[in-house]
């Protein structure tokens, strides 16, 4: 038979055991599952990123150095915006990168060349830079054999990586006769291509007078 006093003894020793592990377990995740006490979830609010400052590393509008314009964000990340390029469109022109209103913003604008110098780029431009120099210490890599925009002369262009000839096509897809010019010229180190309808036809890369 068992004894009464004994096993009201242990059920009263398992209430205290239940009590002091719901307590301990109050501050932890279980406890507060228990009690019904969850946490709200949070979440992470990035502040907006702008821009606090921009530097010019050739100091300004230097048309004779090569320099690029790099910003720092509010977060110190960095990039760079802009750098000197020549332009295609005149040899004698470049596209300046540089500064402004104490660093704030920055422009991209065109500038011609010093007289007697010519804008010039060793390698790829967009990972070497562009600057005017002098037109005596300049030996562009590309070379054209009737000497620029000639579209009554047939010509070749040549640089390092190709060489392209002055070709005719017909000028609509279905036509049959030949009276669009394909004309190849330089700017700088750059190979230029331009369209031109001849008036009385086009044969053998160039048009017929």
């Amino acid at each position: 038979m068992f004894n009464l006093k004994k096993i009201n003894i242990i059920i009263f020793s398992v209430f205290l055991i239940l009590i002091f592990f719901v307590q301990g377990c109050s501050q932890s995740e279980i406890g507060k599952k228990l009690r019904g006490d969850l946490t709200a979830p949070q979440f992470a609010v990035r502040a907006p990123r702008f821009i606090v400052g921009c530097e010019d590393s050739d100091g300004g509008i230097n048309l004779t150095e090569f320099g690029y314009v790099n910003c720092t964000y509010s977060d110190h990340y960095s990039r760079t915006f802009a750098i000197d390029l020549c332009s295609l469109n005149n040899e004698s022109e470049i596209q300046e990168a540089y500064v402004e209103n104490n660093g704030i913003t920055w422009r991209h604008s065109y500038f011609d060349c010093p007289d007697g110098y010519v804008c010039y780029v060793v390698g790829n431009q967009y990972t070497n830079g562009a600057r005017c120099m002098p037109e005596d210490q300049v030996e562009f890599e590309c070379d054209d054999s009737d000497n620029g925009i000639d579209y009554y002369h047939f010509g070749i262009v040549e640089t390092p990586e190709n060489t392209h000839s002055d070709s005719c096509r017909p000028l609509w897809p279905d036509g049959e006769d030949e009276f669009e010019l394909i004309e190849y010229y330089c700017i700088g180190n750059f190979l230029m291509s331009v369209y031109y309808e001849c008036p009385n036809g086009c044969r053998n890369g160039r048009c017929i007078r």
